[in-house]
C-alpha cells in the first residue's frame, strides 16, 4: 500500500509542481503519499483477519519514519515556494 501511495503522491508532486526543482516535487509528492499509503495499510493490516505477528515496536518505528517524511517535505516546500516568490519578485532585476 505505501508503494502505491507513493506513485500516486509522486504523480502529484509532479503534476501540481509543488517545488522549483522538479526532482524536489517528486521527493515531496512521494514523501506525502508514503503517509498516506502507511496510513491505509495499517488499517488494512489491523482489519485483516490473517495477522502476522509483526512486533508493534515495528510498527511504530515505520510509523515515525511516515510521519517524519512528510515534516520534511513540508520544510522543503516552504523553501520552495520561498524560492518562487523571489524568483518573481527578481525576474525583471538584470545581473549582467
Amino acid at each position: 500500500m505505501v508503494i502505491i501511495g507513493q506513485v500516486i503522491g509522486l504523480l502529484i508532486g509532479l503534476v501540481f509542481s509543488l517545488h522549483a526543482d522538479k526532482l524536489l516535487s517528486l521527493w515531496i509528492g512521494g514523501a506525502i503519499g508514503n503517509l498516506l499509503g502507511f496510513i491505509v495499510g495499517i488499517i488494512w493490516y489491523f482489519k485483516s483477519q490473517k495477522k502476522n505477528d509483526i512486533p508493534y515496536f515495528t510498527i511504530s518505528f515505520f510509523a515515525i519514519g511516515a510521519i517524519l517524511l512528510p515534516i520534511m517535505a513540508f520544510s522543503l516546500l516552504s523553501d520552495g515556494l520561498e524560492f518562487k516568490s523571489l524568483k518573481e519578485k527578481n525576474k525583471n532585476d538584470k545581473c549582467f
